[in-house]
């Protein structure tokens, strides 16, 4: 990726008789380049479980390495870029590897006839396109998601593709769900 976009966090704090101030205003950090797609995840803020510790710093767990979804009972907020990336090269990569970077092999569904990054994670996720154009497939076909367009991913297989021409930009909250049966 030639350029992946900065992300400002600014993180408010109480003082300790209640008022309110800027604790942090800094670029996020934590941001997951995948090898061979240009697509980087930004993690901002991780929440152990709910209900949320307020004075939680919101980084990830220390020593804990990238993983596409939160811890059981968590919920995380990230940013994604996806840059455009055409079906042929889509159709060349091993999407294993992209996945086991993420530390979610288990969590890749496998090449599928309509995208081979079709997964699926034991989350809700919502979802608001900030930037640009996307395609969401899911097992019955494809739509196209623009910016504005909010989608609410309740622990189906699916996948994100950029066949456009402009990098586009999503803010994700995955939150840990039940095993529906």
């Amino acid at each position: 990726m030639e350029h992946v976009r900065p992300i400002r966090v600014i993180v408010t704090e109480n003082t300790a008789d209640g008022r309110s101030y800027i604790g942090s205003d800094s670029l996020a950090s934590g941001t997951l380049v995948q090898p061979n797609r240009p697509t980087a995840l930004t993690d901002i803020w991780h929440i152990d479980r709910v209900p949320a510790d307020p004075s939680s710093t919101g980084s990830a767990p220390e020593g804990r390495p990238f993983t596409l979804s939160p811890l059981e009972e968590g919920i995380v907020f990230r940013i994604v870029q996806f840059d455009p990336f055409s079906a042929e090269e889509t159709a060349k990569l091993d999407s294993r590897e992209i996945f086991e970077s993420m530390n979610a092999a288990s969590e890749h569904v496998g090449d599928n006839s309509l995208s081979p990054f079709m997964h699926k994670t034991k989350t809700v996720d919502f979802g608001l396109i900030l930037q640009g154009s996307l395609t969401m497939f899911t097992d019955d076909g494809s739509i196209d998601v623009h910016a504005g367009d909010v989608i609410i991913q309740k622990a189906t297989n699916h996948a994100w593709e950029n066949h456009g021409t402009e990098p586009a930009l999503v803010a994700f909250i995955l939150i840990d769900a039940t095993e529906s049966e």
